[in-house]
């Protein structure tokens, strides 16, 4: 399992500078295709395995950065004539990609669960807050506007009194 952490960009830039060279990750998916051909040679069938299948399906994958790359490699096997979101859905499903640490919607790199949680509880009460205070303002310029209106009305009809 792989977690963000600042040491570990620490590390990474620190290598960068001694060394010169900045690594980059590299995903490889191991796997094998068959390929069935007629007697004119032309392909009938296209088999693929890929080994880490039955490593997500079993949820020993718990390394977010071999989940993403994984999904990167299967976007880029989506059937002919099948709707992208139709087939995020059913390889997110069948490989149980929910059950890969970091791969929620809402979770963000270096924070724990719990940690997670009070974040979005915080931001949660930022926005109610937020959102109170802009009613808040929206009211008031709207009182004070009703008021103007209000007295613009009565320096009118005193004038009109006036003459």
């Amino acid at each position: 399992m792989s977690q963000f952490t600042w040491g570990g960009l620490y590390r990474l830039f620190a290598t960068a500078l001694r060394t010169g060279v900045l690594r980059v990750p590299v995903a490889a998916a191991e796997g094998s295709v068959v390929l069935s051909v007629d007697a004119a040679g032309r392909v009938e069938r296209v088999e693929e395995r890929l080994a880490l299948v039955g490593e997500f399906r079993a949820g020993r994958v718990r390394n977010k950065r071999v989940a993403r790359d994984f999904l990167l490699l299967l976007t880029q096997r989506r059937p002919p004539g099948e709707d992208y979101v139709a087939w995020d859905e059913r390889v997110t499903a069948e490989l149980g990609l929910d059950r890969v640490p970091g791969m929620g919607p809402l979770d963000v790199d270096g924070l724990s669960d719990g940690q997670q949680d009070a974040v979005l509880e915080d931001v949660g009460a930022l926005v109610a807050f937020a959102t109170l205070v802009v009613l808040g303002f929206g009211v008031s310029v709207g009182a004070l506007y009703l008021e103007q209106l209000g007295q613009q009305a009565a320096l009118r009809a005193a004038l009109e009194g006036a003459y």
